[in-house]
């Protein structure tokens, strides 16, 4: 809900950051305006924070829906995906019930995983 985010490595430096207010994205050290039409608030490895903005809701410009089939899993359940032009084309959204947050996304054309995820105040 800020419209802000920033990613790190490991390493500890700063990667990339996003201001959603301002429309800017810096990566690499460069700040580059966002035109708001095509802004992306969530980068590619904050995507799961962010459920709605996740292609998979069967919505005209998803690639992918629901198929209304889960399977439970440890912590939580699978939600199975599958392509909305290519029905060969399968996945699935992984959601941990104890952290209440899908924690993986995997389907042939997108992976996004949370492995380790660190909460900050600031």
């Amino acid at each position: 809900m800020r419209l802000t985010y920033a990613l790190s490595s490991e390493e500890g430096g700063l990667r990339e950051e996003c201001d959603g207010y301002n429309h800017t994205l810096t990566k690499n050290g460069r700040t580059e305006a966002l035109p708001v039409e095509s802004l992306v608030y969530e980068a590619h490895a904050a995507r799961l924070a962010f459920p709605l903005a996740l292609p998979i809701w069967g919505r005209s410009s998803d690639d992918y829906r629901l198929t209304g089939v889960a399977r439970e899993v440890p912590d939580g359940f699978d939600l199975h995906l599958v392509h909305s032009a290519e029905a060969r084309l399968r996945g699935t959204l992984t959601v941990s019930v104890p952290r209440r947050m899908a924690v993986r996304l995997d389907t042939p054309t997108l992976f996004v995983a949370y492995e380790d995820v660190q909460w900050s105040d600031a």
